[in-house]
């Protein structure tokens, strides 16, 4: 009987412990986690949003209200969001935060937020986005010109953004590689002080008025961009090197008068772009009120070759400059530059600082100028006529192949004057100087000598130079030098019928120069006269029995036969002696011009 009790307990007791682990089985076990549930991980209090998963497969979220910060690459590499609604609460968006973001193509702001660096560094997709809510491109207790870096690098469908007031530095290419940026705006009262390194690198932004706060512009901040146009502020007071190179559609650049303070245009000695501003814009056209006080720095415009205004503001402001001089390079290239007048702030040109304008026809020098290095002025072709002034030193080859230079005037040398013997070589039209001061014994070198005709003392003295028929000749009285085209870009030249010499390199590169008349007075060419001719040089009419009969390849005739393709001799003119004519070209039969035997060199020649 106590047996059968003690069971009849233990079964008792048994069966309510089953019922309860059974219950606990069916009802505590976690379900499953559902398909597609968004995952995000916030920080304990519930203000931070430190993760939202990569994995996920929403295309937009909301962020909950009660967020103040969204951490440091929460978002990166979220390919499957198109659009984020931030929180009214939110005051912080961390470095790359939404890094790579794809296809994210709308971030709606509702608050004023500061950003950190990469913030939207690859969202190529991101086109609807106020930024003017961004108040501070930089995070607390951060130096916000560097850690705000980036930021929307490479956002390629960005048309036009506003700047909100309070932004105080645009930083390091934040807006770099933004090629559909076309319209930056800023505020009213803005208290923008600089653009950093590569602010708007490769943007396409076509236009851009800066604030009135804006005074530095960093290297590079606008290179490669879209711009048409640019008015630098008179309040500006620093701009790097190289911040407008490149800028291929850019066709004016404007400085404000009125300035306070000089304008420094600064560079680092190891930044290899060194003084560039504005080098390689191509279309670049004009500059105007350029402050001459800040000087122009090396390779500043080379390589604008479409440049053709070029003017200084006449104006002087408070501060300092180191430079006082046209720089190394500083206009290489620029082939349309016409004139140039100097102001008394540049008193010395740097060696290649004019190299290769070929078109430039006139510089007036301030008074104040002393110094003209080493080819400052080498192939400038079209240089007519050059009043130095006042003048301590003219280096060797200075003015070197200046082929139509044929007048110089010195009014007053100063501080033991030295003109290099070699400063005006390869100068065969310099037949005139003018030295106008009594206390100047000018020493002519080999290399002016042989060149220089006639040494005056008076501006009175009647000039031996003469412009007839778009051609410049030395004229002695009877006879006519034929020196240099008036214009270079001259295509078909007759020679007055006094003409009886062609001067040396007197139309070596005249691009467009397609037909020469020789007449029957001139019994000399010059080695050279019509070197670098040949891409536009057809047709030769000759009349004069000596240039006829002495006509060969090389430089005896000036290259007439090594550029012409048709050569039409008077009849009866004596061609024996023209080898290279006869075993080159040959002799057709024409109608097209009567009295004259035709010549077409032969194609494979």
């Amino acid at each position: 009987m106590k047996k059968t009790f003690k069971s009849l307990i233990l079964c008792l007791m048994i069966i309510p412990c089953a019922i309860f682990f059974v219950g606990c089985t069916k009802e505590d076990t976690p379900p499953p986690e559902p398909v597609n549930e968004v995952k995000v991980l916030l920080s304990d209090d519930g203000k931070t949003l430190y993760r939202f998963a990569p994995d996920n497969d929403e295309t937009e979220y909301t962020v909950p209200e009660g967020i103040t910060n969204i951490g440091v690459s929460a978002f990166e590499d979220c390919n499957n969001l198109t659009k984020v609604v931030l929180p009214t609460t939110l005051r912080y968006i961390q470095e790359e935060a939404f890094k790579g973001c794809g296809k994210l193509a709308t971030v709606e702001i509702n608050s004023d937020i500061a950003i950190g660096k990469e913030s939207f560094y690859n969202c190529r997709q991101l086109s609807t986005i106020d930024i003017s809510r961004i108040t501070t491109f930089g995070l607390p207790g951060m130096i916000s010109t560097i850690y705000a870096t980036e930021a929307f690098y490479n956002c390629d469908a960005l048309v036009s953004v506003t700047i909100a007031k309070e932004v105080t530095h645009l930083p390091e290419g934040v807006f770099a590689n933004t090629n559909s940026l076309t319209t930056v705006n800023f505020e009213a009262n803005s208290t923008l002080k600089s653009i950093l390194k590569e602010a708007f690198y490769e943007s396409g932004l076509t236009s851009i008025t800066l604030p009135e706060s804006c005074e530095g512009i960093d290297s590079r901040a606008f290179a490669y961009s879209d711009l048409t146009s640019i008015t630098i502020g008179k309040n500006i007071t620093t701009i790097a090197s190289a911040v407008f190179a490149e800028c291929d559609n850019l066709s004016t650049v404007e400085f404000e008068t009125g300035r306070a303070e000089v304008l420094e245009f600064s560079y680092s000695g190891d930044d290899y772009s060194y003084g560039r501003t504005f080098s390689g814009c191509s279309n670049l056209v004009s500059v105007t009120n350029y402050p001459a006080q800040s000087g122009v720095l090396d390779y500043m415009f080379d390589n604008c070759e479409k440049l053709e205004t070029f003017t200084f503001a006449d104006e002087e402001c408070d501060g300092h400059s180191d430079v006082y001089a046209i720089c190394k390079n500083a206009f290489y290239n620029c082939k349309s530059l016409k004139e140039i007048h100097l102001p008394k702030y540049i008193h010395h040109i740097s060696g290649y600082a004019f190299e290769d304008c070929y078109s430039l026809e006139e510089i007036t020098f301030a008074k104040g100028m002393g110094i003209i290095e080493s080819y400052a002025f080498y192939n400038c072709y079209s240089l007519k006529e050059i009043d130095l002034m006042t003048i301590s030193y003219v280096d060797s080859f200075a003015f070197v192949s200046c082929y139509s230079l044929s007048k110089i005037i010195i009014r007053e040398a100063y501080g033991g004057v030295h003109i290099d013997e070699n400063a005006f070589y390869g100068c065969y039209a310099l037949f005139e100087i003018y030295n106008l001061d009594s206390d100047f014994q000018l020493t002519l070198g080999e290399g002016i000598a042989k060149y220089a005709r006639d040494i005056y003392t008076s501006l009175d003295t009647p000039s031996k130079i003469k412009s007839v028929n778009n051609v410049m000749y030395y004229y002695n009285g009877t006879d006519f030098i034929a020196l240099a085209p008036v214009d270079r870009n001259v295509i078909s030249i007759e020679f007055d019928s006094k003409t009886t010499e062609v001067n040396q390199y007197a139309f070596s590169h005249c691009d467009k120069l397609a037909s020469v008349t020789i007449q029957e007075s001139i019994d000399k060419i010059g080695s050279g006269a019509f070197k670098y001719n040949s891409k536009s040089l057809q047709t030769v009419i000759i009349n004069s029995a000596t240039i006829a009969n002495g006509l060969i390849e090389a430089s005896d005739n000036g290259n007439l036969m090594r550029n012409a393709t048709t050569i039409y001799i008077k009849t009866g003119l004596t061609t024996t002696n023209s080898t290279y004519l006869l075993e080159n070209f040959t002799k057709q039969e024409t109608s097209d011009k009567t009295g004259y035997d035709k010549y077409v060199l032969n194609m494979e020649v």
